[in-house]
């Protein structure tokens, strides 16, 4: 089975590289360009496109990048859908990223992410000691403008009711995103980079929901139709 994960915006497939589960293959789906004004929602119909649908798969995403599976799912039905660290609803979003709405001073941020802007954002990820290094290249090899697109595409982003087929993850310290009430699994002291520093808690999560998944289709349980 072929498991398709999104990265958030300061990451690419470096962001999973602690994630393995017995006989499920992890393919990391690169970013497309955005179209100019393009919505979430039209960029995930377009960025299914990159999925082999003859082969069994299910999604995963954190942070914006389980937004943007909520959007995918809706062009791929009956298909098990994973989000870490991410949100479902408008509402969810902190008061103070919802106020970009209003004064949009994302569009004007540096095209740059040096290490001497990134200690508020290690803060906010909660990043250990030993993912400092990891973290810091993930966000310095962030797309400036694929950023800035993403952040409106957020602001403006309605939301999505998830599928019947959908699990949430969720660190109940998160600062990012601190909108953990929803999640189906919520991991204890996990801020918002649960996908690496708390990968051996999220891998065993993963393996059993996608056993049961995977078994239910072998034996027409109907559970997941």
């Amino acid at each position: 089975m072929n498991l398709y994960c999104v990265s958030g915006l300061g990451g690419g497939a470096a962001l999973f590289g602690k994630i393995r589960v017995p006989n499920i293959r992890i393919i990391h789906l690169d970013w497309i360009e955005p179209r100019p004004k393009e919505t979430m929602e039209e960029y995930a119909a377009r960025f299914v496109h990159g999925i082999d649908t003859h082969s069994p798969f299910a999604l995963m995403g954190v942070s914006f990048g389980g937004m943007l599976v909520l959007e995918m799912a809706k062009h791929l039905p009956h298909i098990p859908v994973i989000q870490i660290s991410s949100m479902r609803t408008p509402e969810q979003l902190p008061w103070y990223l919802r106020m970009g709405r209003y004064f949009p001073i994302y569009k004007w941020l540096p095209n740059s992410y040096g290490p001497g802007n990134s200690y508020l954002m290690r803060w906010a990820f909660d990043i250990r000691d030993k993912e400092r290094e990891a973290f810091a290249e993930m966000i310095n090899k962030s797309d400036p403008d694929f950023v800035k697109w993403a952040m409106e595409a957020v602001l403006h982003w309605p939301g999505a009711r998830p599928p019947r087929h959908w699990m949430a993850i969720h660190g109940d310290q998160d600062r990012v995103l601190p909108a953990y009430d929803h999640a189906h699994q919520i991991i204890p002291g996990g801020g918002h980079w649960i996908i690496r520093q708390e990968a051996r808690l999220i891998n065993p999560l993963l393996q059993k929901y996608l056993e049961t998944w995977c078994e239910a289709q072998v034996e027409g349980s109907g559970i997941f139709d």
